[in-house]
């Protein structure tokens, strides 16, 4: 009776996020001469610390599991999947390889040791021109995830502490999940961002989860646990959607009457299209026709009635036997980006992106969004902010602050944009300090300010300018640039060296006259002619340019004289 007494109560803190308190239970439990009891005290013990973030621990956990039963199948692939969130992929490897070995009647268990070959070469591949940061001005020590956009920041769900909390439920020792808000100032640092504020007007006295607003921020659609139906005469708590609208200022209270719906399994993680008339959702329904194992991603449409669809399940491209959750739909609804488990990852849950085949009438085309938007822990709850170069992800990695902490990523790479005789960078500004400075042949410093997102000064000839581009963590990337208009038979000419790293080059050839269309432009590498472009119909071009190499683009005149568009 003590057993199932502490056993119990470790579950219901561990229900209500204070795996601390959970921890400190299941471990009266761990020298219990009941064998069962021990072996379910570790299995319980093992999760807890891997779902706190604790993965060392963890994996110590999982290895006694493993010696106490070398033959189960499941102590060993856990045993293994730990190795593989702390980034052992060479362990991890090791042991799934004894899982093949021992159970070779398992698909998935080559796929279990592809998954850490993978790994290794993506680790390599680290992607620098993408920069993840935690946001630590509104992380806390406890739980943060899943944000969604609304109006102008962000809401998102957290386990911390607030006034409500400490005055109802501190002496339970219960953790609640509840709506915060921060509004979002892409211009201001990390540090300089305000710490997030709990939302009265959507939180109840419950836990209140991963959630999606209609584009138009009327009406919510959120997950919320409920009381399920008895399963071996134990009452299993279940996830519903619910929603509530937001009407005079006040939203209705939460109603769960949508058909998708059920007692007998779960439903959540909602996500909409911009058009409010299809919602995507994790559903763990155990159907052995439609589903493929764990959870899967599933959709519904709404039709001119008002009415939702029956559910329809995303297919065996994107769910797998493993677990398919926190779906994404970007805003232009081509792309949708989920967390899981069961495609090759680097460790724990990893965010993949799918788009949509017209054709096949299918989602595939799976990718792995690689580091550092994953790592070897649980990385989900992926989300952009303003377009598809910056946005938010959650994830329980290394030296965050609490347990699932929330990050913003950004595509830093510059791009520079050459504009007959205007020099435009892209302002890419996003929680950052990311200043640019110019100076001419003299080192004189030329005063260019952010407009437009776009810092731009207008170019002399045959001056060379240093442009740098400066980032909280230094010098990010430096060229030096020159050009020539209207020199005898040469009509233009663009000089340009990256110092540091590479860069996207996007030109374009228009002068008081008009554009130039489809003019030839001979591309020079250290001298060395080594591509032929030509403009389009606008008058633009592209080219990548790499690191530590004289770029020379050149436009002469010819016999044919010069192809305008007149703009003016």
């Amino acid at each position: 009776i003590k057993a199932q007494y502490n056993l119990e109560k470790g579950d219901m803190y561990f229900d209500h996020n204070n795996f601390a308190k959970a921890i400190e239970h299941y471990l009266k439990e761990i020298d219990n001469k009941d064998q069962d009891i021990k072996i379910l005290a570790m299995e319980k013990l093992a999760k807890a610390y891997r779902t706190n973030n604790q993965n060392h621990i963890a994996l110590s956990w999982y290895k006694q599991l493993h010696i106490a039963d070398r033959k189960n199948p499941k102590y060993l692939k856990d045993y293994a999947e730990a190795y593989k969130r702390i980034g052992n992929y060479k362990s991890a490897k090791k042991f799934f390889n004894l899982y093949a070995k021992q159970f070779p009647d398992n698909p998935l268990a080559q796929a279990y040791i592809a998954s850490c070959d993978s790994a290794e070469k993506w680790t390599d591949e680290y992607d620098i021109f993408m920069e993840v940061k935690e946001m630590r001005s509104f992380n806390s020590k406890d739980r943060d995830f899943s944000p969604v956009l609304f109006e102008k920041g962000i809401v998102f769900n957290s386990a911390r502490e607030h006034e409500k909390s400490k005055s109802d439920h501190s002496k339970f020792a219960i953790k609640y999940l509840d709506f915060y808000y921060v509004q979002v100032d892409q211009t201001k640092s990390v540090k300089e961002h305000r710490t997030a504020s709990w939302l009265p007007e959507l939180n109840t006295g419950s836990n209140e989860g991963p959630a999606a607003f209609t584009s138009n921020f009327k009406r919510i659609y959120y997950t919320k646990s409920i009381r399920g139906d008895k399963v071996d005469n134990l009452r299993k708590n279940n996830l519903n959607i619910f929603y509530r609208d937001l009407i005079n200022g006040e939203y209705t209270l939460p109603k769960n009457d949508l058909p998708f719906n059920s007692k007998s399994y779960s439903t959540g993680h909602p996500t909409i299209t911009a058009d409010g008339k299809k919602i995507f959702f994790m559903c763990d329904k155990p159907d052995t026709v439609n589903s493929f194992g764990g959870a899967d991603i599933y959709y519904c449409e709404l039709d001119s009635t008002g009415n939702w669809s029956e559910p329809t399940n995303l297919g065996n491209k994107i769910n797998t036997s493993g677990n398919e959750l926190f779906p994404y739909i970007s805003p232009d609804g081509t792309t949708l980006y989920f967390a899981s488990n069961g495609h090759i990852g680097l460790g724990g849950l990893d965010i993949f992106s799918a788009t949509y085949d017209e054709r096949k009438g299918e989602w595939g085309n799976v990718k792995n969004m690689k580091m550092p938007v994953n790592s070897p822990s649980d990385d989900f709850g992926f989300m952009y902010f303003g377009n598809n170069r910056k946005g938010f992800l959650t994830s329980n990695r290394a030296r965050g602050l609490g347990n699932d902490d929330i990050y913003s990523f950004s595509v830093i790479r510059t791009d520079i944009y050459a504009h007959y005789d205007t020099l435009k960078i892209e302002d890419r500004k996003f929680f950052d300090e990311m200043e640019i400075y110019c100076y001419d042949e003299k080192k004189n410093f030329i005063d260019i300010v952010s407009r437009n997102k776009f810092y731009q000064f207008i170019m002399q000839d045959s001056i060379t300018y240093r442009v740098e581009n400066h980032k909280e963590s230094g010098l990010f990337n430096t060229f030096k640039v020159s050009n020539i208009t209207h020199h005898k038979n040469l009509l233009y000419q663009l000089d340009i060296i990256c110092e540091d790293k590479e860069a996207s080059l996007f030109g374009k050839l228009a002068d008081k006259d008009g554009i130039w269309v489809k003019k030839k432009i001979f591309v020079l590498m250290n001298e060395i002619p080594v591509d032929t472009l030509f403009t389009n119909e606008n008058g633009e071009y592209n080219y990548t340019l790499l690191p530590h190499k004289n770029y020379r683009f050149n436009v002469f005149d010819d016999s044919t004289g010069r192809k305008f568009v007149t703009t003016r």
